[in-house]
């Protein structure tokens, strides 16, 4: 008997807030903050950190700090070539907004300017979509990337190791801040390389809808968010990873 490979994709819930951002006015520098002011709690992301109004300063040179328990690394920097920094925060375990703090300065001679701003973030726990891979070849799939869009907005991607004959289950995170009610295009990309294929006619992605809406409070007390996959609540694809270029030949029913 044959063993289809399943890709079986369920949505769960996550109660988000709203953000936005702040500074302060500077003198003779501005220490700028560029980066999203929406995340998934616990998960890292990339801000840049620049520090204007002196294009010809000796040195540039930040500190940051992440309150709500959240973390910047690296946490400080120093440069004479450049006034421009990439920094990784990673946002608190726990919801509700947090702050970037940044003290950005230029040293020009003798003389050294600063400015600290505050980059107000809210952090939220995600819709979580779950991905169930099988890799019904004849070779371990490692590496493999599994990527997440809605409406055609990237949201998250991770990788997956999927011995032969094996499953393995991911998570992908949908930070549902900015998207209304009612029905969306969920959007799943199986590794971007484009070397491992859907079963059947070769593609690499799935899509699928979903309805995002509110529902009363549970039993818990706890408000949840409805998801639906169309009338069954989890949808059934095939799939198989398999080298292009070294295609399995197909055994007869």
């Amino acid at each position: 008997m044959r063993i289809l490979p399943v890709l079986l994709i369920a949505v769960l819930l996550g109660v988000l807030i709203p953000a936005g951002h702040g500074g302060a006015a500077a003198e003779k520098i501005q220490t700028v903050i560029e980066g999203p002011t929406t995340v998934i709690t616990d998960e890292e992301y990339e801000y840049t950190i620049k520090i204007v109004g002196l294009p010809d300063a000796d040195m540039w040179s930040y500190t940051a700090n992440v309150t709500g328990g959240g973390s910047a690394v690296p946490d400080n920097g120093t440069s004479s070539t450049t006034n421009e920094f990439t920094v990784k925060i990673r946002a608190p375990p726990a919801e509700g907004d947090f702050t970037i703090e940044v003290n950005g300065t230029a040293k020009e001679g003798n003389t050294t300017y600063w400015h600290i701003v505050r980059y107000k973030v809210s952090a939220a726990k995600p819709y979580i979509v779950k991905v169930e891979l099988y890799n019904s070849g004849s070779m371990d799939a490692n590496n493999v990337s599994v990527s997440l869009y809605v409406d055609e907005k990237f949201q998250y991607r991770t990788t997956a190791n999927i011995p032969s004959g094996k499953s393995s289950t991911i998570d992908l995170k949908w930070n549902t801040i900015g998207f209304s009610k009612g029905v969306h295009k969920l959007r799943i990309v199986l590794d971007d390389r484009n070397n491992l294929t859907f079963f059947g006619n070769g593609a690499t992605e799935i899509v699928k809808e979903v309805y995002l809406g509110d529902v009363p409070k549970d039993t818990t007390g706890t408000w949840l968010a409805l998801a639906v996959l169309f009338s069954a609540g989890a949808i059934a694809s095939f799939m198989s990873f398999r080298k292009k270029k070294k295609k399995m030949k197909r055994k007869k029913w």
